[in-house]
């Protein structure tokens, strides 16, 4: 058991779209520390971001990359230390993997077609949210 509480955290902004819910949470005692937590009914995945611009920055990304087929990653996060991409596929137009890894260990999420679209509709809700 750790020495030190767990930290706790409000609800910043979320996003719904399809099978994908998004929610940015805010440390309580440090609005600084920000997490991203995605969810399916499959899967789910929750790491810290540098900031609340992070989410508008991966809108941005999402959009720049959509539709090529170039392969392109960007930072996006991190969980326990690893750093979360967010990498477009150079091979499929509508491919994009959510990677975490560090000492030869891989965690990817694929995001494509249908799952993409919610993935990314999910993330506006949650960037608007974040301006207002």
């Amino acid at each position: 058991m750790p020495d030190t509480p767990s930290k706790r955290y409000g609800v910043a902004a979320i996003g719904s779209a399809g099978r994908f819910d998004i929610e940015i949470d805010e440390a309580i005692d440090s609005p600084s520390e920000i997490q991203m937590g995605i969810a399916t009914a499959e899967w789910s995945f929750r790491f810290n971001l540098s900031a609340r611009t992070e989410v508008a920055r991966i809108n941005s990304f999402l959009k720049e990359q959509a539709g090529k087929t170039v392969f392109s990653e960007s930072v996006i996060g991190s969980f326990l230390g690893a750093p979360v991409f967010l990498i477009k596929d150079d091979e499929f137009a509508d491919r994009f993997w959510l990677r975490a890894s560090a000492a030869g260990q891989v965690v990817d999420f694929v995001l494509a077609g249908d799952d993409l679209a919610e993935f990314t509709d999910a993330l506006v809700q949650a960037a608007r949210q974040l301006q207002s």
